[in-house]
């Protein structure tokens, strides 16, 4: 009797636990390809039975029926075949993806070289159709915190949103009617994340009042602005500065010169020095045999560099403002 009272409370909290679903986006010119994956959906399900994750395969035979499936449903992750036997390609469902999803996408072809290098990425990835691992590379990308994230299953990024419409913007509702149509999208969007950065930085049910930052935060990189501009890391040689040139001077194109302080890299921090935190880490793809130690602003190094001689100083990476204006 108890060992069957076991079992059923066992089986009820199998039945409990909260099952997530992964929704994969099959796009083939083949049908037998497309059934042989969803066939390995099901097998990898039966095998997935006392886990807390699934799969759903969702089929396209054509690139039309590909965006049609993206756009009406929730899709995590892309299977995409480079050749699918019409006017379209593999590249083309990528670019569509790349400039709407932030999802994982997998090209599987027999062809990997084929496949525009240029795309290749973390989250764009070739997998040879005659060896691959399917479902082990899918885990992977899944458990990147990263992709968890920007994942519509996660939903965290929503619910700020949904939380700082009702607590803020809908009371203020008629102010903003006063914006054009044409206007009114790009400064919403300032405001709600100006707002959303005020909101996450404020905790307000601890004593501490504020939220820790790390390190990462404090760096945009690669740089977003097509343009040197205030707080921006800048490299000629080996050596290092950042621009302190007001944002304002800038904007207004009221300046002939741009201001720049040396960074330092040294052991032991003077007090001269500012100090910049996780420094080292933006730089480890470009710079795998060099140390970067206690990299520090050196306030009283400072250069005046033409503006017109600006493009010989290579923009690495960018100070985000929260932290430029502390």
């Amino acid at each position: 009797m108890k060992e069957f009272i076991l079992k059923y409370v066992l089986r009820m909290l199998r039945m409990n636990k909260q099952v997530k679903t992964i929704r994969i986006l099959f796009v083939d010119d083949n049908q037998e390809t497309l059934d042989t994956y969803e066939e390995s959906i099901k097998v990898e399900n039966d095998s997935l039975q006392e886990e807390s994750m699934q799969y759903k395969a969702y089929k396209a035979l054509t690139y039309e029926k590909a965006l049609d499936i993206l756009d009406e449903n929730r899709i995590d992750i892309a299977v995409i075949d480079l050749d699918l036997g019409s006017g379209f390609t593999g590249k083309d469902i990528t670019e569509y993806i790349s400039k709407r999803y932030s999802i994982p996408i997998f090209i599987a072809t027999g062809k990997p070289a084929d496949f525009d290098s240029k795309l290749i990425g973390p989250m764009v990835k070739v997998l040879n159709r005659d060896d691959m691992s399917l479902f082990d590379e899918i885990k992977k990308q899944m458990q990147s915190k990263l992709v968890r994230f920007f994942s519509k299953n996660n939903g965290f990024l929503e619910q700020q949103i949904v939380e700082f419409f009702w607590d803020h913007m809908s009371k203020n509702l008629s102010y903003w009617e006063q914006y054009t149509i044409d206007e009114i999208d790009l400064v919403l969007l300032r405001h709600t994340t100006a707002c959303l950065n005020e909101k996450l930085y404020v905790n307000n049910y601890s004593e501490k009042c504020f939220n820790q930052y790390h390190p990462g935060e404090m760096y945009i990189y690669p740089t977003i602005k097509d343009k040197h501009h205030t707080g921006d890391i800048v490299k000629k040689n080996d050596d290092f500065f950042i621009i302190l040139t007001p944002s304002c001077d800038i904007v207004n194109k009221k300046y002939d010169y741009y201001v720049l302080a040396r960074i330092i890299n040294s052991s032991c921090t003077k007090e001269s020095f500012y100090p910049i935190k996780n420094f080292a880490k933006i730089f480890e793809v470009d710079n795998k045999d060099k140390e970067i130690l206690e990299p520090s602003i050196y306030f009283q190094d400072l250069i005046s560099v033409k503006k017109e001689e600006i493009s010989e100083y290579h923009r690495v990476a960018s100070i985000s403002y929260p932290f430029l204006k502390m």
